[in-house]
């Protein structure tokens, strides 16, 4: 048989939970329902970071964090890292970027001969296009800021006119395509990424009928120090269930609007591509919505570090779910394996292909390393760098600075409730765990590239506000000059009243 056509559809802060085939009984996404139905679907399957820019640059490269440089949303992949593109390129594919990648610098191809739709965040270090993207008022909403709760609601948002741009330059390239080689394209959405506003309809359908989140009043009793530094940088502490149905209804309704773009993709592929067609869905980290009154990525908690990921395509398995560990990595070396192209230098994961096609499993024994560097602009009040090792039940996180860590039995503890450190039956697995972490974790090398990111970011910062360089080729960057912010209501109080 000839090479696959693969269209990888691939979003940002995805909660692994918010589909119809995970059986959450509310959301809307009978696209992705059917996929997983027409493929193979992975059931606990991590990012190897969970804040964007390190894993996306972690996904391109095969690489941890730690290997290629990038931890923080200051950092980027160095341009002669190569990526899996410059492998399935080399392999003899037809290499397509439609949409978001978030990559910062003047390379925004990194192997794709072709680049579609561009971001809506950065293109380069220091380069700001949130205010003319967002409006003065909504700055803010799309970052971990008290702002994108107290005005999460029903409404119009970058989030739309970005995914609908996303798709139609996605339809309209499968529609001209004359290229005969086999193609990899990847269609990067930005939902369901905050802002948290969401088409008032879809807005109001979900705030009468959603449940509150998940919380287990354990947790706040043993919480580590980092996670209470975490919640206070952050200003979460008075958030009321008010605030969190306002923010489920408008993360549920973008989930919704977010599978209906993935399903007008996914029918133009197959009516221009054929049969011979993968199909892959991802996310590059999860959104914790109010599990445990927690909220955004940049932690290790499954609602964060948990990705959806679905396969489906000629030779791969319907209808089934594979419960052992993968990763995002995964992706990468699947891709290749698919592609044909060289293998890329010090990869870690592993190919899912013969998973996916001959009815094996995941091998047994198997971890699962995730890590993060800093996060914030400011050295004096960062989080400091943190790593995770998942393998069989457990989950042990590591936080740079402090001696303690944390385990949990997620087999018992699926939100990571109960903190097992100071119970003295789990000290054995505890140990094993902190050692198998250290091999591939240092983080005191995690904070240096850390800060020196956050110090090039200042330089390079105030260099972009003097010259006002301007951007590299052809991107979409957010609203066009022929479209402005069109709030559908008072952008300082942006609520829909549900009746």
């Amino acid at each position: 048989m000839d090479k696959p056509n693969i269209v990888f559809l691939f979003t940002d802060q995805h909660n692994y939970s918010l589909m119809g085939n995970e059986n959450d009984p509310y959301v809307c996404t009978p696209n992705l329902d059917k996929l997983s139905e027409e493929g193979t679907k992975f059931t606990r399957s991590y990012t190897n970071c969970p804040v964007c820019a390190p894993a996306r640059m972690s996904l391109l490269s095969g690489q941890l964090p730690l290997d290629h440089g990038c931890l923080t949303n200051q950092g980027t992949l160095d341009a002669n890292i190569p990526t899996y593109a410059h492998s399935m390129n080399i392999g003899g594919y037809q290499t397509v970027l439609a949409g978001r990648m978030h990559i910062y610098g003047t390379d925004q191809y990194r192997g794709n001969e072709v680049r579609l739709t561009g971001d809506n965040t950065p293109l380069y270090t220091g380069y700001n296009n949130l205010v003319p993207n967002l409006g003065e008022d909504m700055k803010f909403t799309i970052l971990q800021k008290r702002e994108g709760i107290d005005k999460a609601g029903g409404g119009y948002s970058l989030v739309q006119e970005y995914d609908n741009a996303v798709t139609n330059d996605a339809l309209e390239f499968l529609d001209n395509r004359e290229d005969k080689r086999p193609l990899i394209m990847t269609v990067g959405f930005f939902s369901p990424h905050p802002p948290f506003i969401a088409d008032v309809e879809k807005y109001k359908k979900y705030y009468k009928i959603i449940d509150d989140p998940e919380i287990d009043e354990e947790f706040e009793k043993n919480l580590h120090p980092a996670i209470k530094e975490w919640k206070r940088r952050r200003n979460v502490e008075s958030v009321t269930k008010e605030d969190w149905r306002r923010v489920r209804a408008a993360y549920y309704a973008n989930v919704e609007f977010l599978d209906e773009n993935i399903g007008k993709v996914i029918d133009k592929a197959k009516e221009e591509l054929g049969e011979n067609t993968i199909f892959i869905y991802s996310s590059d980290h999860g959104d914790s919505i109010g599990v445990n009154n927690m909220i955004w990525k940049t932690t290790f908690f499954d609602s964060s570090v948990r990705i959806p990921m679905i396969f489906s395509g000629p030779g791969i398995q319907k209808g089934r779910t594979v419960d052992g560990l993968v990763c995002l990595n995964d992706i990468t070396r699947t891709l290749i394996e698919y592609g044909g192209g060289p293998e890329l230098p010090r990869p870690y994961g592993i190919s899912l292909k013969s998973i996916l096609e001959n009815n094996e499993e995941v091998p047994e024994g198997r971890s699962i390393i995730s890590q993060i560097g800093t996060y914030g602009k400011n050295k004096e009040d960062l989080d400091l760098p943190s790593a995770m090792i998942i393998k069989g039940d457990y989950k042990l996180i590591s936080y740079f600075g402090y001696e303690r860590t944390s385990l949990y039995n997620m087999k018992d503890d699926k939100i990571c409730s109960h903190d097992l450190f100071y119970d003295k039956k789990q000290n054995k697995k505890r140990i094993e765990l902190e050692n198998e972490l250290d091999k591939y974790w240092d983080g005191e090398k995690a904070l240096e590239l850390s800060l020196n990111a956050l110090d090039n970011f200042k330089v390079m910062k105030e260099w972009a506000n003097i010259t006002k360089f301007p951007l590299m080729g052809k991107f979409y960057n957010g609203l066009n000059d022929e479209i402005t912010p069109n709030w559908s209501m008072d952008s300082k109080d942006n609520r829909v009243e549900v009746q």
